[in-house]
């Protein structure tokens, strides 16, 4: 049994850490060398030369020709939309609250704040 399972391959779904793909989801479709791979950002439907060590791979991978083209990824990712597979995980449920409460207005924050206080003094 081997210890590691997340290795780096073609159809691998990956979440960027810094840069242009900062906490997005990304598929593996070419590695360059040991420290670049080429990722297709779902979102954007574009490929990307980036490093491997701004990418944190994920458990989750579709079937993909190594240099596969955006359109193959955008298939593959119809037939088993890992995407949202990893959104309702705990890292993607973490990620997508903390985006969520990123963009509160100051109102919003505000209505929070007060619902809160309200709660407590329920209790």
């Amino acid at each position: 049994m081997a210890l590691f399972k997340n290795f780096i391959e073609p159809g691998r779904l990956a979440i960027g850490r810094y840069g242009c793909v900062t906490d997005k989801a990304v598929i593996i479709v070419d590695i360059v060398d040991l420290n670049r791979v080429i990722v297709v950002v779902p979102e954007a439907s574009k490929r990307v030369l980036i490093p491997i060590k701004r990418l944190q791979m994920t458990d989750y991978k579709v079937e993909l020709a190594r240099g596969a083209s955006v359109e193959d990824v955008e298939g593959a990712l119809k037939e088993n939309d890992v995407v949202s597979e990893w959104k309702k995980t705990s890292w993607g449920k973490r990620t997508t609250a903390f985006y969520a409460k990123r963009a509160l207005t100051d109102l919003e924050r505000f209505k929070v704040v007060r619902a809160q206080k309200y709660v407590d003094a329920q209790m």
